[in-house]
């Protein structure tokens, strides 16, 4: 059987997204999901290849055990009802379980068909911070728009 080059592309970034879900490794995670994102930069702006509407492989995998927290998940679902609310904001220290919350509820909802959205995407801010280069959200918004869609130039950053 011959592969496309989509068949390809696709394959690779499943094999890296699961490898990434196995890891225990916070370090190797981090490593795959550059990769991921440089594979997923590099076949967006391949002509015809479509990204997943539901993508949260941009959020660190959390452990294996999730406990409590039903206040704030709660929280999000009230958010996610809620017609009025497009943003909706998680600040807290490093390490308190932001990522691993949110991971959770997206889980839940991709195991309720994503309760009618049509598109979802999970983005950690992780390494933001811990070199001049990733201080900032370009590589956010130049993946969000090519995944949203948009084609042509991306202006950057003042």
């Amino acid at each position: 059987m011959v592969q496309t080059a989509e068949e390809i592309r696709r394959e690779k970034l499943e094999y890296l997204r699961l490898e990434q879900a196995l890891t225990s490794d916070p370090l190797k995670r981090f490593e795959l999901s550059k990769r991921i994102e440089e594979l997923e930069h590099e076949f967006l702006g391949s002509a015809g290849w479509t990204a997943d509407p539901f993508c949260i492989s941009r959020l660190p995998v959390p452990g294996e055990y999730f406990l409590g927290r039903e206040a704030e998940l709660l929280q999000l679902d009230e958010a996610f009802a809620d017609d009025a609310t497009r943003i909706f904001v998680l600040v807290a220290f490093g390490g308190v379980g932001k990522s691993a919350l949110v991971y959770n509820w997206l889980e839940a909802l991709a195991d309720n068909d994503w309760r009618g959205a049509e598109r979802v995407l999970g983005w950690s801010f992780y390494s933001q911070g811990t070199d001049a280069a990733a201080a900032n959200a370009d590589a956010f918004v130049d993946f969000a728009l090519g995944w949203l869609g948009h084609r042509g130039e991306i202006p950057n950053s003042p």
